[in-house]
């Protein structure tokens, strides 16, 4: 669901600037100016931290199968995988739901008590302590405890994104105060963050090859040094005079009430049910496949060539699928099919039909029920890459609808409604993929 969790946070990310349109022209005195773009970069590098943890956790998969292989098998045979190998995934995917929307409901209900920068700079803090810690048990041999490490794992895994929730939630009170570049390049970095963690995942195990234990380890060295450059960038930066001028734009509000009524949010959600179905059906058949599955597809060459056993999940599960969900995205903003709502929302619950019991049916090992059809390699990248690229066709679609059908003073209460209605969606798909795990 790391997709999902990435909507919901970066719905509100897009949508927070539209509603305040008017400080896109900061007031007729003089503005400071941003010396050597210092908060520019920082924006960026914001981006990047939005979704790094999520998609950090999730391409390491070949370190977690390692932790949790057999080790009474020198051959780590696909066929022979443990338990903790089998359902860490989709555990992951769970653990991390609940906390991402726990904190997030509580910055949404009482974040507004504490000012903006404070709530990042802890948020990043955290996130890089945690960091630290999943760092440090790269080099500890934990064979003779993986249940206790598998239980580490998950309890960091939550507590991060938890936190994260929280520092990207934040972030966008930034937006309406700072040009609307500064949020078209955050976006930019959220956009580019799962690539940019395939690739730092993809040249630490090329320079090390099999040795695993290193590559990991400079892979997430690398990721504490994002978080932590992150860190100190923006706490710098908001010592500036530009930075400090663009915060007060918008003067910080220590208290607000605001009642929606039932029959508001009735009205709304007739209006957006067609978004609303959209993420659902997102939400399934991403709980159902990735990275509950597609974790554990292995290369029809498995254990014969370089390939089959360093670069094959790397490549082909997360960084082809990252960028085709990007192009995804990317087709729904500039090149969107001109079909009505109702229509699009049954092409893609058929296509989600096909599809995802297609991924399935891929090389995922182990398994004991369903028999595997598509055996090559290619078939697996093309059926994953039309998955996905129809996940961020989806994804944009429903912000997309939303925004039409909606004024300026209902964009709030409508987006509200949304992400209310993506939680649920969250907790109630998020057991799928260990039910799934369990049939193959």
């Amino acid at each position: 669901m790391q997709e999902a969790e990435k909507v919901e946070l970066q719905t509100v990310s897009e949508i927070v600037y539209k509603a305040r349109n008017s400080i896109d022209k900061l007031p007729p005195k003089a503005v400071p100016k941003d010396k050597f773009l210092l908060c520019y970069v920082v924006f960026f590098l914001m981006g990047i931290s939005h979704f790094l943890p999520s998609s950090f956790l999730s391409a390491a998969n070949n370190f977690w199968l390692y932790k949790f292989r057999n080790t009474s098998d020198p051959t780590y045979s696909p066929e022979n995988r443990t338990v903790l190998q089998a359902y860490f995934a989709s555990s992951q995917t769970v653990a991390n739901t609940i906390p991402a929307i726990t904190f997030g409901l509580w910055n949404v209900l009482y974040g507004y008590r504490f000012r903006i920068v404070p709530r990042v700079l802890i948020s990043l803090t955290v996130v890089a302590v945690i960091f630290y810690c999943l760092t440090a048990f790269i080099k500890i041999d934990t064979d003779n405890f993986q249940v206790i490490f598998f239980a580490i794992a998950l309890t960091c895994s939550g507590i991060m994104i938890g936190f994260n929730a929280v520092s990207l939630l934040t972030s966008t009170n930034l937006y309406p105060r700072f040009p609307h570049r500064y949020m078209k390049i955050c976006l930019l970095g959220e956009g580019a963050s799962a690539i940019i963690v395939d690739l730092l995942n993809i040249i630490s195990v090329g320079i090390f090859g099999n040795d695993l234990s290193d590559a990991t380890l400079m892979y997430f060295i690398l990721g504490s040094f994002i978080i932590t450059a992150t860190a100190i960038a923006f706490a710098y930066a908001s010592k500036t005079e530009f930075f400090r001028y663009c915060l007060d734009t918008l003067p910080e509000k220590k208290s607000e009430n605001r009642h929606i009524s039932r029959q508001t949010i009735k009205s709304i959600f007739m209006k957006i049910w067609e978004s609303i179905f959209l993420f659902f059906v997102f939400g399934l058949g991403t709980a159902a496949t990735h990275t509950s599955v597609t974790s554990l597809v292995v290369s029809e060459d498995n254990n014969v060539t370089v390939w089959s056993n360093n670069f094959f999940s790397p490549v082909i599960t997360f960084l082809l699928s990252d960028i085709w969900l990007l192009l995804g995205r990317a087709t729904s903003s500039y090149f969107p099919w001109k079909m009505p709502e109702r229509v699009l929302c049954v092409v893609s619950l058929i296509l989600t039909l096909i599809l995802v019991p297609s991924i399935w049916l891929c090389n995922a090992q182990p398994r004991s029920h369903l028999p595997v059809v598509f055996t090559h390699d290619w078939q697996y990248s093309l059926i994953l890459g039309m998955f996905t690229f129809m996940s961020g066709y989806l994804l944009n679609a429903a912000v997309l609808y939303i925004r039409e059908k909606t004024s300026n003073e209902e964009g709030e209460v409508a987006f509200n409604v949304f992400t209310l209605f993506m939680g649920v969606a969250q907790v109630m798909a998020s057991p799928i993929g260990i039910f799934v795990v369990n049939i193959l």
